[in-house]
């Protein structure tokens, strides 16, 4: 199931309906079932309420007797109904010829009723004192008090048939004497088991849960068909996009997937697969030139010693010459060893390959480090070179890498600065963490130039002056550096020709 998503969705989704189904099914059968029985029970508590009116107390044998005319029903020929009338020991006071059986239920009800008497006794002894009983000398008149508490069973006939019983406990009373001087009141606390055939009733039921049943069992099998329809056509948008997707050229990263027409969800798939394409696209476009640009790069010293060679060979030449076409080689091998060094620390940097271990760094110190070296380049060019830089200022940084950091940064501004200018270094807090800026005057770039200075081999070479000897990886070994310790660095141009860069490394 894990191997495809059309039939984890067809089975989850099939699974789901057949689960509600059954559940809304059963609800339902319940909740007739419920209706069914209730008005079923209602209706033979009607009748056991009338046939309880119809019993009364003999005024002669002071024992209990049933009207003429109410058991007889019970007798007549094909009478499915029976009923059974007790004492609340279960000693029988009448039953139908049919009730064998029903006297447990009476001794059950009985044995109960007996319980909840002795309790009620012990909370009602002084509310009847108060409110007065026959025992008080105040005669009750009700003749047919209301019946007690109904409980209704199913039952199984002695013929098999299923049947539907209510049990009700009722008193009967009978005032004795002269009603009008408080004559004595004779009372009795009957049982009556009232059973009524319930098979059509089960009948009705069995016929609702076949048909609930038989309907569900349908609408599943229906349920099946069109959830694989419905999945098919869902899921027909994603054959679609990878259909487009199998179709994009290797060697076409310029190609896109399509999104008209497609639902919302998959919309948004394609539009950021489409973004992820145009990113890989402009990858490969860096790449391709940056690797053209490292081998024009290569190729200009090489092509510079291959000349220097050929032309000292053309003839016999002196010691001094050989020496001047050594020193000229030498000096092109030095630049070229220095763009390889920086070209693979670029390529370790961006491989993560580079392992940087932080320390608490004074970045006054590293510009120090790095000051006589650059005035030993500016000398005679009447440069001013300035430096706020608290030494209690400490930043987290690898030591090594922040002084190729500092000394890259400061190598460019002392390659641009004008005749006369000034190189500016400022170390500051912000926040949680420490700004270097180093700012030179003499720039001539614009804001749009400014934004391509971190790019691998570019240069603005009308803007910035001779650029003979970069080869435009200083500031992109910078940024990348700067971004592997965790910091940020930005550049920006200022009114007077003052170019910028700002290195943020974290204190912690």
């Amino acid at each position: 199931m894990t191997g495809s998503l059309r039939r984890r969705m067809l089975v989850w989704t099939i699974g789901a309906m057949l689960v509600l189904l059954g559940v809304f099914s059963a609800v339902l059968y319940g909740g007739i079932r419920y209706a069914l029985i209730r008005q079923f029970d209602e209706s033979l508590l009607v009748t056991a309420r009338l046939f309880c009116a119809g019993v009364e107390i003999d005024s002669e044998t002071a024992a209990p007797e049933i009207e003429a005319g109410v058991a007889e029903a019970y007798e007549t020929p094909g009478a499915s109904d029976c009923y059974g009338l007790y004492r609340g020991d279960g000693s029988v006071v009448s039953e139908s010829s049919n009730a064998a059986g029903l006297a447990r239920f009476a001794r059950v009800v009985g044995r109960k009723a007996v319980n909840e008497g002795e309790a009620a006794k012990k909370r009602s002894a002084g509310k009847n004192a108060a409110a007065g009983d026959p025992q008080n000398g105040r005669a009750e008149t009700a003749k047919r008090p209301p019946a007690e508490g109904p409980v209704f069973e199913e039952w199984t006939a002695a013929d098999g048939r299923a049947m539907r019983i209510a049990v009700l406990r009722f008193t009967v009373r009978r005032e004795t004497g002269d009603s009008r001087r408080g004559g004595p009141v004779v009372t009795e606390k009957l049982i009556l088991v009232m059973a009524r055939d319930a098979t059509g009733l089960h009948r009705e039921l069995g016929v609702l849960g076949a048909l609930l049943w038989g309907l569900s069992g349908a609408t599943a099998a229906v349920a099946v068909g069109a959830g694989a329809v419905v999945v098919r056509r869902g899921l027909a948008p994603l054959e679609t996009v990878a259909g487009e997707i199998a179709r994009i050229d290797p060697d076409d990263l310029g190609a896109r997937v399509a999104s008209a027409g497609m639902p919302n969800e998959l919309r948004v798939v394609t539009e950021q697969l489409n973004a992820l394409l145009g990113r890989l696209e402009e990858a490969f476009a860096r790449e391709r030139r940056f690797t053209a640009d490292a081998a024009h790069e290569l190729r200009t010293p090489l092509a510079g010693i291959r000349a220097a060679i050929e032309v000292a060979l053309t003839r016999p030449r002196d010691v001094g010459a050989y020496r001047a076409v050594l020193g000229e080689c030498l000096g092109i091998l030095t630049r070229m060893q220095s763009l390889v060094a920086g070209l693979l620390m670029l390529a370790r940097l961006d491989a993560g390959q580079t392992g940087l271990d932080a320390d608490d760094v004074r970045p006054v110190e590293m510009v120090e480090a790095s000051r006589d070296r650059m005035m030993d380049r500016l000398s005679g060019k009447g440069v001013v070179f300035e430096c706020e830089a608290p030494p209690q200022i400490v930043c987290r940084a690898n030591r090594q890498m922040l002084t190729m950091i500092l000394g890259n940064v400061l190598d460019n501004a002392a390659e641009y600065v004008n005749e006369g200018g000034s190189i500016h270094v400022a170390v500051r807090t912000a926040g949680r963490s420490v700004e270097i800026e180093v700012a030179n005057t003499g720039s001539r770039l614009t804001d749009e130039q400014v934004s391509h200075v971190f790019e691998r081999f570019w240069r603005a070479d009308a803007a910035r002056g001779d650029t003979e000897n970069h080869a435009g990886l200083g500031l992109s070994l910078v940024k990348k550096a700067v971004e592997a310790m965790g910091g940020s660095v930005s550049a920006s141009t200022r009114g007077g020709g003052v170019f910028a860069v700002i290195l943020v490394l974290p204190t912690q």
